[in-house]
């Protein structure tokens, strides 16, 4: 009997006669490693192989991440706007209309930047994840068809090192690399509006 969690929008699919959890085939490294490898095959390097397997995903992170900085830059203009039109009001009176929305929209737009960033984060994290579960695959399955005179060269700790170590490190740089990307926009804009 197969059962669905609801474990990050259904990651898994939990097969209780086994009492086992598989991946569903979006998120698996098994699909994802066939299309990083037909890309590796045709003649790219690594990095442009990650890219072009993971491009769609992780451009999303990129975009969501753009967006909830800027909405992060402009979301003071409009608070500014609600604390002008409230000292207005105090003084001179008259209809709270104005003032109703722009409340309204700052409090729109913070939960929107909100969504937008921890989506960024989520589909960031998600792709570092998967390029260090590929990249093990990939070492490991290099690592038992060496020759001798490679495995001197790379000796078993020097395997366990690369896997545990490094990926690590590659798996949160890709992680938080939209964050480096999405900077200058940002600050272009705040530096205008002064």
């Amino acid at each position: 009997e197969m059962t669905s969690s609801l474990v990050g929008s259904e990651m898994c699919i939990r097969d209780s006669s086994n009492d086992l959890w598989y991946l569903r085939d979006d998120i698996g490294v098994e699909k994802t490693y066939a299309i990083f490898n037909s890309h590796l095959d045709s003649g790219k390097s690594i990095m442009i192989s990650l890219f072009l397997t993971f491009k769609y995903e992780y451009s999303f992170a990129l975009f969501a991440k753009v967006l909830a900085d800027l909405i992060q830059v402009l979301l003071p203009l409009l608070t500014k706007a609600l604390v002008n039109f409230v000292e207005q009001k105090i003084l001179n009176g008259g209809k709270v209309n104005k003032g109703i929305g722009y409340a309204i929209g700052c409090a729109v737009l913070v939960c929107i930047n909100g969504i937008l960033g921890n989506h960024s984060l989520y589909h960031s994290m998600l792709v570092g994840a998967k390029v260090k579960a590929i990249l093990t695959k990939s070492l490991l399955e290099k690592s038992t068809k060496t020759s001798e005179e490679s495995r001197k060269d790379f000796t078993t700790s020097k395997v366990t090192s690369l896997m545990g170590t490094d990926l690590t490190r590659l798996e949160f740089s890709i992680g938080f690399l939209p964050m480096g990307f999405a900077i200058p926009l940002p600050v272009i804009i705040a530096i205008a509006l002064v």
